[in-house]
């Protein structure tokens, strides 16, 4: 079993002078009604994978970090943050979005607004990062693969290296339970970025196992209620994570 500080990214041990930026929104709190409500285990998802990738990065400028939650995470200090984090990353550096709360087909909720996926990926096409990774934990997430932006595809844009996480297909609910701390999903990908993705004990996950471990891992503990997708424009056997 792999110990979890022995965790370092590839990027950190073929680019001695990369650099990790990350954004990290995760709401159980809405503005709207208590009806809205989720469990609050949805905004621990993203502390909980925050805390992972600034351990593992082993970096202790946390300035390079933003985690915003709940009344935080308002649009406004949404668009402030990608903004700031991926203009600072230069080419061979690394950028990351994360994002668990409600999901509309189409667009994200945000504590006071829509983030639509066409917003996003915007964002990600003005990044010079080497690479670009977006995990999503919200309901009809999968459908921000295949959205257009303006008048062209995702394969036609500025988006070589993006490496797009769902939750769930374009017509399904994700998953959060009361009583524990984080989301299904979410609680898989860690597992997984942990080192249970590791199908051929290589001591390197790649999109493609990490990909195989979240999906076959929530679709059996959701009863097939739920199915993960990974999209973007990259090479499937990309190595996220590698262990020392």
């Amino acid at each position: 079993m792999k110990k979890f500080l022995t965790i370092s990214f590839i990027f950190c041990s073929l680019y001695s002078q990369a650099a990790f930026y990350g954004v990290f929104i995760g709401i159980s709190e809405y503005n709207e009604s208590p009806d809205a409500a989720l469990p609050y285990g949805v905004a621990n998802d993203a502390k909980e994978i925050a805390a992972f990738f600034k351990n593992a990065n082993h970096d202790t400028d946390y300035s390079k970090i933003t985690l915003l939650t709940n009344r935080n995470a308002i649009k406004k200090n949404v668009l402030a943050a990608i903004e700031k984090q991926f203009t600072k990353a230069k080419q061979g550096d690394v950028v990351l979005f994360f994002f668990s709360g409600h999901g509309i087909p189409g667009a994200y909720c945000l504590h006071d607004d829509f983030f639509y996926y066409e917003e996003i990926k915007q964002l990600f096409s003005k990044s010079k990062a080497q690479l670009k990774l977006c995990f999503i934990d919200s309901c009809f997430s999968g459908g921000i693969g295949s959205s257009p932006i303006g008048q062209r595809n995702l394969q036609e844009t500025k988006m070589q290296d993006l490496i797009i996480f769902s939750s769930s297909r374009t017509t399904e609910q994700s998953l959060a339970t009361y009583g524990n701390n984080k989301s299904i999903f979410t609680d898989c990908l860690l597992k997984g970025l942990k080192g249970k993705a590791d199908e051929n004990k290589d001591n390197t996950i790649t999109a493609s196992e990490l990909f195989r471990y979240v999906h076959n891992t929530v679709s059996s503990q959701t009863n097939d209620f739920q199915h993960p997708v990974m999209t973007g424009k990259f090479d499937k056997e990309r190595v996220i994570i590698r262990y020392k």
